[in-house]
């Protein structure tokens, strides 16, 4: 298997710190800190969605995918970022359950900080997105929401008994794990 990514030496050129990065930066740090953990790929992905929902211009190309919507492009990000300013994604050869949370590097929260002061706009999404998955903070429960959220952007108006069977149909794994309940709420 791959080494921890905190073994990986890095040794491509620091990237520049771009809006899109510093609004992953300071997403990553303040749900670590709403979460009491640090998010995983499954949660990045999912947060990263929400974003990009709530109007931020990242240009993710997300699809339907075994967790929910799926960006191949964040993966990218993701890459370009490791080591510069967040930790956790490594050579990106770790399976989703097997990848080590994404942890924000020193000197990364305050250069996003410094990128986002005058980007109100963002900081604004960023709420949004945080107070969106309140109650929600775990690879369960945003890819429960995502999810749902997707399906229900996609498509008819639809009634909770229908939400639950295209939740079940998009996958066998969806259909053993998320209930009726937990759909519906």
């Amino acid at each position: 298997g791959a080494p921890a990514a905190r073994d990986i030496l890095t040794s491509t050129p620091r990237p520049a710190m771009t809006s899109g990065r510093a609004a992953l930066v300071e997403l990553v740090r303040r749900y670590t800190a709403q979460a009491s953990m640090a998010p995983g790929l499954i949660e990045s992905q999912k947060l990263m969605y929400f974003l990009q929902t709530a109007g931020e211009p990242l240009r993710l190309n997300s699809a339907v995918n075994r967790y929910g919507p799926y960006a191949d492009n964040l993966r990218h990000v993701l890459s370009i970022v490791e080591g510069h300013f967040l930790s956790g994604y490594g050579d990106g050869s770790s399976t989703v359950a097997n990848a080590e949370p994404l942890v924000v590097l020193p000197d990364a929260a305050e250069e996003a900080e410094s990128v986002l002061r005058t980007a109100h706009a963002t900081g604004s999404r960023i709420d949004r997105v945080l107070h969106l998955v309140e109650g929600y903070e775990s690879a369960y429960g945003l890819e429960l929401l995502a999810t749902v959220h997707w399906i229900a952007i996609h498509g008819d108006t639809i009634g909770d008994d229908e939400l639950v069977n295209r939740v079940r149909d998009w996958s066998p794994r969806k259909a053993r794990m998320f209930t009726a309940a937990h759909v519906a709420v």
